[in-house]
């Protein structure tokens, strides 16, 4: 389960601290995609603070729920009866804890990840009042993580935000 992974690489990040002196953890920004576009997000709305900024792209937000037919009834159980657990796997469930930097990318053309997993996170994210990038990209579909205009506004928003003094 992903958030036992999230706990981990947290007490991971804390354990490098104190061995290397140079990891600096106020500069800690997470990336994922797919999958990890959804853990990615996760780790900032259940470990605020600890990762300043995070990139999602093409995250899969609400997992059980929006993707593919079948997915959560197959290992998580049916829907009807597991209702709290479906909601306790969805990001947009936790959107008001978000406290620091995240940007989103979504290709509109997405038959993997439906732009609807954004969307819905968007909407919770809006309806708790905070602030996030958005980038919605035409014609893009779950490759485009590899799509250079993406990459680059990926490294834009952790320089901006893990190290504003070094922006031009």
């Amino acid at each position: 389960h992903v958030d036992s992974t999230l706990r981990h690489h947290v007490a991971a990040l804390a354990q490098l601290k104190g061995k290397i002196p140079s990891i600096d953890l106020e500069r800690a920004g997470v990336f994922g995609h797919s999958g990890g576009g959804f853990a990615s997000t996760r780790a900032l709305l259940l470990y605020p603070g600890v990762y300043k900024a995070a990139v999602s792209s093409a995250g899969a937000h609400d997992l059980l729920r929006l993707y593919g037919p079948g997915w959560g009834h197959r290992y998580i159980g049916p829907y009807k009866g597991n209702e709290a657990l479906y909601e306790k796997l969805s990001n947009p469930a936790y959107a008001d804890r978000l406290e620091d930097d995240l940007f989103l990318i979504h290709g509109e053309a997405d038959s993997e990840v439906t732009i609807a997993h954004t969307q819905q996170l968007v909407d919770a994210l809006i309806k708790a009042n905070k602030d996030f990038d958005l980038l919605y990209v035409p014609g893009a579909d779950h490759g485009l993580m590899n799509h250079d205009y993406t990459a680059k506004r990926r490294w834009r928003f952790f320089r901006e935000r893990l190290y504003p003094a070094h922006d031009r």
